[in-house]
């Protein structure tokens, strides 16, 4: 018999060597027995305590497997499964090269080991194009990484988990239940994350530009991350339970690390608690300067305020203190790469979410949260008292949700904000846990998976060495020459933008003018009721043409430069194209009316591509001379 097991497992461990050091453990079969007839697919499973098989008829069942996605889902790029089998249904529907990546779930490990055995999934495993993970390795950070994924993310609204027998809901069906509500929630995420209004990107845009001279001039936040100051670092966030936390802070104040979202500084100074770090990361104008600005200025002169170069002008200006800017990983941020040693930062959607990427980055051993309850107060209360918004900033809405409680015992209310952030808490405790251990001693509020439940004060207890006070962090400013020479470089950056941006720029302008004139004409012959006459062979070539326009977004320098405005409208219309991409047509006449309603839905898409492209050149061009004047005053 061939070894395919050995095949399988050396591709699998390049991918997946968590699932390939477990599979190693198995020396044979103990809880399955296999039943092989003549015919090479004719393998069955046998569960030996329940003593069911996985298959009714293996062969049969295969073979009409195979019959039914051929006809239903040939088009499909990504496919999710619950259930390996024996696997070699996998390895037919490989057969198909449409099927980019098919993602498997299995529950029985033992099962992986046996399917593994029996079919070469070698090289589909090593290419990505499939996917196996033990379901009690299956988690939401695993869930959101694939859904990411820029080549399938389009196709994430045409998800549906399928089951591969009935076998596995009569014996799995709360996982079943479990796999797919993370799969749910992680496309949920993946959604919101992509925006829904290009504006926010615009005015991201447009700040940044603004402030990269502020930015050069003060702290390189590279220089931040090396100068941890204890092993310990406490996030103190807005929600209601934090008030109860404060006496704790505030005799352990000397011997940990406070890391602050923007709207919790000017309570603490009324604490008469010290921060060392203060993160901030909103666009808007108003709450976030008054934040900034409100604690005096000797409260604010030793303390580090780690803020987003996309921040308002007038809340870098409100700062009173030391000034770290960092750029967020950005398309257009990232395009700046010589000054990559300004660091990039924030990848989650809340100032608390960008302190707890911080405390890791800085390489803290532990990291505390408190006041991060992500859920209305017991008396709907939404935040804590002394809070600049007020404690009843939120009040209940419609879109309001119950999750699970910290503790585990019962349900709290949590918006759909807080849920949004506490997702990101989850994906990013787990992508830590190796390096960081966070522990949620909020005591209240929502439960963060992954997290260390834990008092405050058994946390105080167990882990506060007070023979260790910590010492103040102490960072360089950038010299004149150093600024002068990153401001050179930043007006090149931007001169360099406005040139490819115009010559993206014309070439998308020009196919949508062609397309615009054929969009008239298929209205036309559509009003006549004159479809029989239309030029076909003309609509392919437009469909070529389509196709290497939208490889511009394989383009690197492309993507950096316009991915964060066109990604929210884009985004959502290709969740549309993809429904239609993956249509089967049967008959010439369905391929024809395939073909015009492709053309017809990439009107609106062109229009929005030139659009946004055309507002972002406005905002690098009107920057771009702000820069240069700057320059030449330094000159």
């Amino acid at each position: 018999m061939i070894d395919y097991y050995s095949k399988n497992l050396e591709a699998l461990e390049k991918v997946d060597l968590e699932l390939a050091k477990k599979l190693k453990q198995i020396k044979e079969n103990v809880d399955f027995d296999i039943y092989q007839g003549k015919d090479p697919i004719d393998i069955n499973i046998l569960n030996l305590k329940t003593q069911q098989t996985i298959y009714e008829n293996p062969a049969v069942d295969i073979e009409n497997l195979v019959k039914e996605y051929d006809e239903k889902y040939r088009l499909y790029p990504m496919l999710f499964f619950y259930g390996i089998g024996n696997g070699i249904f996998y390895k037919a529907l490989m057969g198909n090269d449409v099927h980019k990546r098919v993602v498997i779930i299995e529950p029985n490990l033992e099962v992986i080991y046996i399917a593994l055995n029996f079919v070469d999934l070698s090289k589909e495993i090593e290419d990505n194009r499939i996917f196996i993970k033990y379901s009690d390795d299956f988690t939401y950070g695993f869930a959101f990484d694939v859904v990411i994924n820029k080549d399938f993310k389009v196709y994430a609204k045409l998800y549906d988990l399928k089951i591969l027998h009935e076998y596995y809901i009569n014996n799995h069906s709360e996982d079943i239940k479990r796999v797919n509500q993370l799969f749910s929630k992680a496309i949920a995420q993946m959604v919101y994350s992509l925006g829904n209004c290009a504006i926010d990107s615009l005015m991201g845009i447009e700040h940044h530009l603004h402030n990269i001279p502020d930015m050069l001039k003060g702290y390189k936040f590279q220089e931040l991350i090396k100068k941890k100051n204890s092993n310990i670092a406490v996030i103190t966030s807005t929600g209601p339970s934090l008030d109860k936390q404060i006496p704790l802070l505030k005799q352990i104040q000397d011997y940990v690390t406070i890391i602050t979202p923007d709207a919790t500084l000017a309570y603490l100074e009324k604490c008469g608690i010290k921060a060392d770090i203060v993160t901030s990361l909103e666009r808007t104008e108003g709450d976030v300067s008054s934040m900034l600005g409100a604690p005096s200025a000797n409260y604010s002169k030793d303390v580090i305020f780690c803020v987003a170069s996309v921040l308002h002008p007038t809340s870098i200006e409100a700062i009173k203190g030391q000034k770290c800017i960092v750029m967020r990983p950005f398309g257009y941020t990232q395009y700046f790469e010589k000054l990559n040693k300004f660091g990039f930062h924030g990848i989650g959607m809340s100032v608390s979410n960008m302190a707890h990427e911080l405390a890791h980055v800085m390489g803290f051993e532990k990291c505390v949260l408190i006041g991060q309850d992500l859920a209305y107060g017991e008396d709907g209360k939404s935040h804590s008292k002394g809070n600049i918004y007020g404690e009843d900033q939120l009040e209940y809405a419609v879109t309001d949700s119950y999750v699970e409680k910290y503790g585990g015992n019962g349900e709290i209310r949590t918006s759909i904000n807080w849920l949004l952030f506490r997702n990101y808490f989850e994906k990013y405790i787990e992508d830590s846990k190796n390096f960081m251990t966070t522990y949620n001693c909020t005591e209240g509020g929502a439960r963060i998976n992954g997290a260390v439940e834990m008092p405050f004060c058994e946390f105080i207890e167990q882990f506060i060495d007070k023979s260790k006070p910590k010492k103040a962090i102490k960072l360089k400013y950038s010299t004149e020459n150093e600024y002068k020479k990153n401001l050179k470089i930043a007006v090149d950056y931007v001169e360099k933008w406005i040139q490819l941006g115009q010559k993206y720029q014309n070439r998308v302008e020009k196919l949508f003018l062609k397309l615009a004139k054929e969009f008239e004409i298929l209205e036309k012959l559509n009003k006549q009721n004159k479809l029989e006459k239309i030029n076909f062979e003309k609509l392919v070539k437009l469909t070529d043409d389509i196709s290497a326009v939208k490889k511009l977004f394989n383009d690197e320098k492309f993507t950096k430069l316009y991915i964060d405005v066109v990604q929210s409208y884009i985004a959502h219309q290709e969740f549309e194209l993809a429904k239609l991409v993956v249509l089967d047509p049967k008959d010439d006449i369905h391929k024809k009316a395939k073909l015009v309603d492709w053309i017809m839905k990439h009107k609106f898409w062109f229009f929005s591509l030139a659009g946004g492209m055309n507002a972002v050149l406005e905002i690098v061009k009107r920057n771009h001379e702000k820069l240069i004047k700057e320059y030449e005053s330094i000159s």
